[in-house]
């Protein structure tokens, strides 16, 4: 989305906000090319969105790749404990359910007596 703002003969200021395409339709309509700068670009935001709670901080370990070999439960909290994420397993529930879900993760079926694992979808 791209963003200009206008200051209009009369003192007025105009904000507009929309594609580069609307933008210079409504600035043609208006006769107001002039002095308008040509090299409009799209905001672009970052790539990554900031990870906040569980399901954030287990994105950022699917996608560096933590998840290549079968890990435990216990494998994911020391992880993030490392990173200073104190959680309990029952935090991290939700989340996994989402990310297999979203075919990012995979649980592994579990034998008798074992916990569960999951790896890379």
């Amino acid at each position: 989305m791209a963003k200009v703002t206008l200051n209009l003969p009369d003192g007025t200021k105009a904000y507009i906000e929309g594609s580069i395409e609307e933008i210079k339709n409504i600035l043609s309509l208006h006769g107001l090319k002039k002095g308008v700068p040509t090299n409009l670009k799209e905001k672009s935001r970052s790539n990554k969105a900031k990870a906040t709670g569980p399901r954030g901080w287990l994105r950022e370990l699917v996608e560096e790749g933590f998840f290549k070999q079968p890990k435990f439960m216990k494998n994911m909290l020391e992880e993030l404990k490392s990173r200073s994420h104190h959680l309990k397993p029952a935090d991290l529930t939700l989340s996994l359910k989402f990310f297999c879900h979203e075919k990012k993760l995979r649980r592994l079926p579990k034998q008798k007596g074992e916990m569960l694992q999951w790896v890379n979808w």
